[in-house]
């Protein structure tokens, strides 16, 4: 049973590393696309808020997501 129990909250722990690591690189981008750039790394969630709304759209929504996933840890 221990182990179980081991394995799931090491499990749970890289989770959590994972979805901060990923958080604060949607920040870091969303901080600096707020200015125009010759190429952009869209996640394909956001695709429809870059076209929509261009890059700051883009900036915005990123942070946004950024926040959510750090908030989730």
């Amino acid at each position: 049973m221990t182990t179980a129990n081991n394995v799931q909250a090491i499990a749970e722990k890289v989770k959590s590393f994972a979805m901060g690591f990923i958080g604060a690189f949607f920040l870091a981008l969303g901080v600096s696309y707020f200015s125009e750039q010759s190429s952009y790394r869209i996640p394909r969630i956001l695709l429809p808020v870059y076209e929509f709304l261009g890059n700051i759209g883009l900036a915005i929504g990123l942070l946004i997501l950024g926040g959510i996933l750090l908030h989730q840890i």
